[in-house]
Formats: structure tokens, C-alpha cells, sequence
């Protein structure tokens, strides 16, 4: 053990992506389906923990607003053409689920006082089951910039997200 009882040695994250696209022949119509889990072994500090909740993982819910050592999301969007190669309708659909093995390890509990009574510690916990959300969008210009409006499925005011297509990320 190191100071104030931690954990000393290695640890291990094992990721899987798995990602699908489908587009109808004539590009007015497809679907996106991203599948991700991922696991942490080990005396895990916690930036290496799983962070779940808002844009990427399930939108709708405050971002990271769960964590935990093992985790898995699913997220389907599904689009329709309505002005050719300018205007798309999106659907949303997302579903994560998070565990922490050893609750003694969170590294965010207690909360640290912030000192400012207008910012709230940051307190991200176990998903306690699955957490999902759907929503709806547009998508401009074949669908590169991205409005989308989310909530979550078991309560909470939603999320408003502008985005651009994550195959563009690479460039930005």
C-alpha cells in the first residue's frame, strides 16, 4: 500500500469499438451504430477510470455524469434526406451502462469544498442500472454540422448539442 491507503502497482484498461454505417443507394436515408465497452483492472488512478453521460457516450444525461471500471454504450442514429445534399432529420437513440468494482477507490468522494457557493462539487457515480436517452436533430450542409436535442429517458431537462461529423474531427 502507498500513502493514505492506495493502491501500489499496474493496472490495465481493455477497449472495444465497434462501429456500422448504412446508407440507401440514393444517400436519402441511412443509419450509425457505435457498440463500446471497456474495463480497468488494477490499482487504476482515476483518469483512467470510465467516464459515461453527455456528447459520445449518452447524450441527454450531464456530461460524465457516471463512472465506473467497467462500462458499456450503444448509440443509434438514424437520418432521412429532406432538402438533397443541404438539410437532414436525425433520430437519436443511446444506452449506457457503468460499474465500479471498488467504491473505495472512487477518487471523487468526498467532494472537495469549492469555496464558491455558485459552482457544485462534481460527484459522478454508477450508472445503478441502464441510463438512456433519445432525442431528435437536423443536420446541415449532408449532414457535416449537426443541431441535436437529447433527454434522458429516466428524467432530467435534456441537452441542446452542436456538433460537427466526427469524420472531420481529424482536420479540426
Amino acid at each position: 500500500p502507498g500513502a493514505a491507503g492506495e493502491e501500489t502497482g499496474g493496472f490495465a484498461r481493455a477497449l472495444v469499438d465497434l462501429a456500422g454505417s448504412w446508407a440507401s443507394d440514393d444517400r436519402d436515408a441511412g443509419a450509425d451504430v457505435r457498440l463500446t465497452a471497456g474495463a480497468a483492472f488494477g490499482a487504476r488512478p482515476p483518469q483512467h477510470l470510465w467516464y459515461l453521460g453527455g456528447r459520445g457516450t449518452v447524450p441527454g444525461h450531464p456530461f460524465h455524469a457516471f463512472v465506473g471500471d467497467r462500462v458499456a454504450a450503444l448509440d443509434v442514429t438514424a437520418w432521412r434526406t429532406v432538402v438533397p445534399r443541404w438539410v437532414r432529420i436525425r433520430g437519436l437513440a443511446a444506452v449506457g451502462w457503468s460499474a465500479l468494482d471498488r467504491p473505495d477507490l472512487d477518487p471523487l468522494a468526498p467532494a472537495p469544498a469549492t469555496g464558491e457557493a455558485a459552482l457544485e462539487p462534481w460527484s459522478p457515480a454508477p450508472t445503478d442500472g441502464l441510463r438512456a436517452s433519445v432525442g431528435v436533430g437536423v443536420g446541415v450542409v449532408d449532414g457535416l454540422l449537426r443541431l441535436d436535442w437529447a433527454v434522458p429517458l429516466d428524467g432530467g431537462s435534456g441537452a441542446l448539442m452542436l456538433s460537427i461529423d466526427p469524420r472531420l474531427w481529424s482536420f479540426l
